[in-house]
C-alpha cells in the first residue's frame, strides 16, 4: 500500500510539486530582500 502511494505521488504530484517549487522560490525571495535590506 505505501508503495502504490509512493507510485501514485511520482506519477500526479500537484500538491507534492508545487510544495518544492514554493520552498526555493521563497528562499530566493528572502535572500534577495537580505541583500536589498543588508
Amino acid at each position: 500500500m505505501a508503495a502504490t502511494q509512493a507510485i501514485k505521488s511520482q506519477l500526479t504530484p500537484p500538491k507534492t510539486n508545487a510544495a518544492p517549487i514554493e520552498i526555493p522560490d521563497f528562499r530566493s525571495i528572502h535572500r534577495a530582500s537580505m541583500i536589498l535590506l543588508g
